[in-house]
């Protein structure tokens, strides 16, 4: 099987989308170190609030009709047209309507900036438009390693000029800019790279074609981005924005490698099984696809969590030490967020619309409902609430597989308990070694990361690979 894996496109589509998104993650982490150092907790808060405009933006250009024509298997080029045009006219709708609703954001917030910072931060949502439909050009065509080189070169441009405004002092605008100038320059160059220049046109029949399956996706979607950005401002409004900044941050360190493996979701799971009409071959392959980026994953998720204190201290900053204990809890939500984003994407890989839809209303639903149970609570028991919130969404979402699709529920527990029980205990006795030794920050993450990373794979291999599995990749390294 593994031999399989390392010589199919799973395995180079998995690998230039794991380079896009580690170096896009690594290079963006890099500037948040800078960032912190150079803006306050408050300027954090501010983009905290608008957070949920940004998310939109990306959403735009990452699902519903775009799904839609990746999904399509004769996609011709009054598909892509049409989706180009319906797109950007949505955005610029929408984004007329956030201009003169932003004064009523700021009042809301009682913070008159506002109005300004959400006008300037909308742009990304029609900027995000133009470029849906290369993009689908590239995912389509499996061409990862051009995404990577564009995504990557836009995001050193705008990180540049982000550090360079936050050192000569304009606070949150640094912020601002470097999200609006990386969609500006993903854009640009992506026009450069495909050799595709979409027209103002509209077929009807051609959207009515994608509009189906599209349209539910772009609206669970859209589910996904009120609920997840809509925290930061619920905690804005019920306790700060200096609140809202140091939650900001740890939320911003635990999508670290949240949006890496979301990414791969969406880039290789999805386009993946979506070709795949064998009910058997498709079981084998999401149970394939869901223990790789499960394990893949999980140690990553709980170095985050078993060094909190360590992390937030290395990279933030001592200025930021109200973001560990958020950090510590929200790692619990990301074993949730990690199943749901694979199990969404073997949904969506179905073509059943009405499921992923379905499935999104039941679970926000549930988690509006234990959110709001917890506000009258203090914030560490409304941190709580969030990861109950996911973890549920995670079990609802894993039973709409079970019911649509040949990989059942008893698969995909035994695929993946036995990687969180492993993850679990690495994590676990890597802490009870280093709190022998009286170690300084650094020493203490350093030394715990290398630890759990070594009894992760020890336990891995003994309790994860069978016996024909081990033998294979045994010859395979004798081989080479």
């Amino acid at each position: 099987m593994f031999k399989k894996i390392l010589t199919s496109k799973t395995f180079t589509s998995l690998f230039w989308v794991s380079v896009e998104k580690f170096g896009y993650s690594g290079v963006y982490f890099i500037s948040t170190i800078v960032l912190a150092r150079l803006l306050t907790p408050a300027d954090f808060g501010l983009i905290g609030v608008l957070a949920i405009f940004i998310s939109f933006s990306q959403m735009i250009v990452e699902s519903g009709l775009g799904g839609a024509l990746v999904k399509k298997k004769n996609a011709v080029k009054e598909d892509f047209n049409t989706i180009f045009t319906f797109n950007l006219a949505c955005s610029c709708v929408l984004y007329i309507i956030l201009f003169f609703v932003a004064p009523f954001i700021a009042d809301f917030y009682k913070n008159p900036q506002l109005t300004s910072l959400t006008r300037i931060v909308a742009l990304n949502i029609i900027i995000s438009g133009f470029s849906l439909t290369q993009k689908v050009h590239l995912v389509r065509e499996l061409q990862f390693k051009k995404q990577t080189i564009i995504s990557i070169a836009a995001l050193f441009i705008s990180i540049i000029i982000s550090i360079s405004l936050a050192y000569y002092g304009f606070g949150v605008w640094a912020l601002i800019s470097q999200q609006l100038c990386y969609n500006l320059f993903f854009c640009l160059l992506i026009f450069k790279v495909v050799k595709y220049n979409p027209k103002i046109e509209f077929h009807k029949k051609s959207f009515n074609e994608l509009y189906g399956f599209g349209s539910k996706i772009f609206a669970s979607s859209l589910l996904i981005v009120v609920f997840n950005e809509g925290v930061s401002s619920l905690i804005a409004k019920i306790y700060s924005l200096l609140i809202t900044g140091f939650y900001y941050q740890a939320k911003k360190l635990v999508d670290f490698p949240i949006n890496i493996f979301r990414a791969l979701g969406d880039s290789i799971v999805f386009p993946l099984l979506s070709k795949i009409s064998d009910q058997k071959e498709f079981e084998n392959k999401s149970s394939l696809l869901m223990k790789l980026i499960l394990v893949i994953s999980f140690p990553l998720f709980i170095i985050l969590f078993e060094f909190s204190d360590e992390i937030v201290f290395i990279v933030l900053g001592k200025q930021w030490a109200k973001s560990a204990e958020m950090l510590n809890i929200l790692c619990l939500s990301s074993i949730g967020l990690i199943i749901d984003t694979v199990s969404r994407n073997i949904l969506k890989s179905t073509g059943n619309g009405n499921a992923i839809l379905q499935s999104e209303v039941l679970k926000k639903v549930v988690g509006i409902i234990i959110i709001f149970a917890a506000i009258n609570f203090n914030l560490k028991m409304f941190l709580f609430s969030i990861v109950i919130a996911n973890l549920l969404g995670c079990i609802i979402n894993m039973i709409y597989v079970n019911r649509i699709t040949s990989y059942k529920l008893k698969r995909q527990v035994k695929d993946i308990v036995p990687v969180i029980f492993i993850a679990v205990i690495s994590g676990f006795v890597a802490r009870k070694i280093i709190m022998l030794f009286s170690l300084n920050y650094m020493s203490n993450f350093i030394a715990g990361s290398v630890l759990i990373v070594t009894i992760y794979f020890i336990l891995g291999l003994l309790f994860l690979l069978d016996k024909k599995t081990i033998l294979k990749l045994k010859s395979k390294l004798k081989f080479n």
